[in-house]
């Protein structure tokens, strides 16, 4: 189940009741909705709207976006003519999955300008296999997917790929399902979840070995391994990947003896010897030189020269390294050094290494090695390290840099590898990852981590930070939330509880008889946001009287006020319509409103266990509740649904 906001509510794929994988996207439009619409039906103390009520039925609707496909109609998909495009042939849109990831962010425009695009990742499905490492974005003005980078599997069951990250000596984060996924400014962060195990663990639903021919065989997580790693990458604009430009271009030289031809400069070989002709030789030449065409031009970071591996090794001093993005105007080096338009780098000596690295950070289309005095000139490879340039398309849809953030050798890390929890952004510099499920008792976690985000440079240089937050219960109510795994979280920078606690604790003095309420950050000095959590599953209760009975899911709303690190359970009017119990659903944020949608439950509430309805309630704003809120007792909300 995913769920992304803007003034839209995006949802995209999951399971149905019937085990099928979905691949479609359904859009509600909440700002169809405004405040000034609903029905408030008493205020509280201050004056303030209490219980929200209604909503207009006709303008809180879902549109259907992209029909949901079945799996040969994916594969159907891939050998349509509109998924040819500069990458070539790749599958129009994801495959049907489940247990993913969808995040809203904005994609730069050839104009500068960002466009609005659901980012999914990861999660389990047949056309994967089992779990898909696959990253794609969805242009939500365009109505259209592109794939970023990812791998598929065709009709006859053969692997494909798009972009091969081995191939730049990089990274991406494995596959998976479950995991936590946030949005920090034009950043996309990823942590945890399942990854695949062995054969006989059949993680997912997959045709296993043990299972009938053609039949699907669904199996546990045991074997399937937990994931703690973090992984960062930007959304908003393409970072290229500097690569090797110069392998198999069109070279020259100032002339050529025997076999010592231009073009083994660019071969591959980096231990080469002139006298068998697998490295360059000229001739004895006044200024002699060695060029490459690279086709095009591109941003030049480097230049690696690698001397041959004989007694022309001696000949490589006092030479120049040049670069320009027209031909060179003459062969003469003085010349040359006159083009106002040529870069240019002198180095008189190569120490032992016999190598020579020049850092040039130039636009150019030419390079050449020239001496500055009469003699051979003998080169095993020339390296030119850099990338092309950079199209509008790529920023949509080109190769994603992954960066994996290691954790500080002295820091603390989660305490257990885990799966469906939920991570936010807390005030654009910190991400908070709550609860949980793990392999180990006690199974279903209620622990909270912080981690202080940095620069990329630095944090992948010195690690992140995780700190364990110890969070308090409200008093005199002493409860704190039960370990749950596939609940739903949302951070908001608005606060409506945590008042007390946070005089309490920060300023060291009883609140004064007015406060401002609610409090919001850089207004009230008590407030630094807050997190909502609502639902999920945890182990089943034979008590009739616990939150858990008699499945396992959960249905109670609390609040974490992160400056005075208090935790509150909010209780909501249960004689009115209410969502059901339920694990799997999401949640957002928009305004003061959260909005819950589909999910998990007991099937006496949801037809087949598989809900797919939405709710809405006022966590925060006008028609949440007053002062009397940082009080022993939470006012009841009232939730109200809208379709």
């Amino acid at each position: 189940m995913c769920v992304c906001v803007c003034v839209c509510v995006c949802v995209c794929g999951e399971q149905d009741q019937n085990d099928v994988f979905l691949n479609d996207v359904w859009i509600m439009c909440v700002s169809d909705c405004p405040p000034g619409e609903f029905v408030y039906e008493e205020k509280d103390s201050d004056g303030q709207p209490l219980l929200v009520t209604t909503c207009p039925q006709d303008r809180c609707r879902w549109r259907e976006k992209m029909i949901s496909q079945t799996w040969e109609e994916w594969y159907a998909f891939i050998d349509d003519a509109r998924a040819v495009d500069l990458r070539g042939v790749v599958p129009l849109r994801p495959a049907g999955r489940a247990g993913h990831s969808a995040v809203l962010g904005r994609a730069q425009t050839e104009g500068g300008g960002g466009r609005p695009v659901m980012t999914v990742f990861g999660g389990r499905s047949p056309n994967c296999s089992d779990y898909c490492s696959d990253l794609w974005s969805y242009s939500i003005l365009d109505n259209s997917w592109f794939m970023v980078h990812g791998q598929w599997e065709d009709r006859d069951l053969q692997q494909h790929q798009l972009y091969n990250y081995s191939a730049y000596n990089q990274r991406a984060p494995d596959k998976r399902h479950a995991h936590a996924a946030v949005v920090v400014g034009d950043d996309l962060f990823v942590w945890g979840g399942h990854t695949n195990g062995s054969a006989q663990a059949c993680c997912g639903q997959r045709p296993c070995s043990i299972a009938a021919e053609n039949e699907w065989y669904k199996v546990a997580d045991d074997g399937c391994p937990f994931l703690s790693d973090l992984w960062v990458t930007s959304l908003k604009g393409y970072e290229p990947f500097v690569d090797q430009v110069a392998r198999g271009k069109h070279t020259q030289q100032s002339s050529t003896i025997g076999a010592g031809v231009s073009q083994m400069a660019v071969d591959g070989r980096r231990l080469a010897h002139a006298h068998d002709g697998s490295a360059t030789h000229t001739h004895t030449d006044s200024q002699a030189w060695w060029q490459v065409d690279l086709g095009a031009v591109h941003t030049i970071t480097n230049v690696t020269i690698y001397q041959a591996l004989d007694d022309t090794r001696q000949r490589l001093q006092n030479f120049y390294v040049l670069s320009s993005p027209e031909p060179f105007v003459s062969d003469r080096l003085q010349e040359v050094l006159r083009d106002p338009e040529v870069w240019k780098a002198h180095v008189m000596y190569i120490d032992e290494s016999h190598v020579a690295a020049v850092v040039v950070n130039q636009v150019a289309q030419f390079v050449r090695v020239q001496l500055a005095s009469t003699d051979y000139l003998s080169l095993a490879e020339v390296e030119v390290w850099g990338f092309s340039k950079v199209e509008p398309w790529k920023h949509l849809y080109g190769m994603k840099r992954w960066t994996q953030l290691y954790p500080h050798p002295e820091a603390l890390v989660p305490a257990a590898p885990r799966s469906h929890t939920t991570m936010n952004a807390i005030g654009g510099n910190k991400l908070l990852i709550y609860g949980g499920r793990t392999r180990e008792s006690p199974y279903w976690l209620t622990d909270m981590y912080l981690v202080h985000l940095a620069e990329y440079p630095e944090m992948a240089r010195d690690g992140v930070r995780w700190y364990r937050l110890e969070a308090r219960a409200r008093q005199p109510t002493n409860s704190q939330p039960l370990g749950r795994e596939s609940h739903a979280a949302v951070f908001t920078q608005v606060c409506s509880s945590g008042h007390t606690e946070e005089k309490e604790a920060r300023l060291g003095q009883p609140p004064s008889a007015v406060e401002t309420y609610p409090g919001a950050i850089g207004r009230t000095e008590w407030c630094q946001g807050q997190v909502v959590i609502f639902g999920g599953k945890t182990e089943a209760a034979i008590d009739k009287q616990h939150l858990a009975h008699p499945h396992g899911f959960l249905g109670d709303l609390w609040l974490y006020n992160v400056s005075s690190n208090v935790v509150s359970r909010m209780i909501y009017d249960t004689d009115l319509a209410h969502p059901a119990r339920r694990s799997g659903h999401s949640m957002v944020l928009h305004h003061d409103l959260i909005y819950v949608y589909g999910g998990n439950a007991d099937p006496k509430d949801c037809e087949g266990g598989s809900c797919g309805d939405v709710w809405a309630i006022n966590i925060s704003g006008p028609g949440s509740c007053g002062v009397t809120c940082s009080g022993m007792r939470v006012r009841p909300r009232s939730l109200f649904r809208l379709y």
